[in-house]
């Protein structure tokens, strides 16, 4: 996550947004980059679209429009 930061212009120097999310959910957007934290043990829709860039998960598996339990992902687009 450090590293992707690191090398996101976006996410180093776009406005900060805070975004609607339900309970439980953080939710922002810098840029064209969207983050969103699931601090809550169930699976959360979102109303988002893009590319999942990474997830804390670590797979492949990640969706925009769902956050698993205590996952982190961050969207382009």
């Amino acid at each position: 996550l450090l590293q992707y930061r690191a090398s996101s212009p976006d996410l180093q120097t776009a406005n900060y947004t805070q975004v609607e999310a339900p309970d439980g959910c953080l939710a922002y957007r810098r840029g064209a980059v969207t983050v969103a934290l699931n601090f809550t043990g169930e699976p959360v829709e979102l109303p988002f679209t893009g590319d999942v860039a990474i997830s804390t998960y670590l797979d492949s598996e990640a969706r925009p429009s769902q956050v698993r339990p205590h996952e982190g992902i961050i969207i382009e687009g």
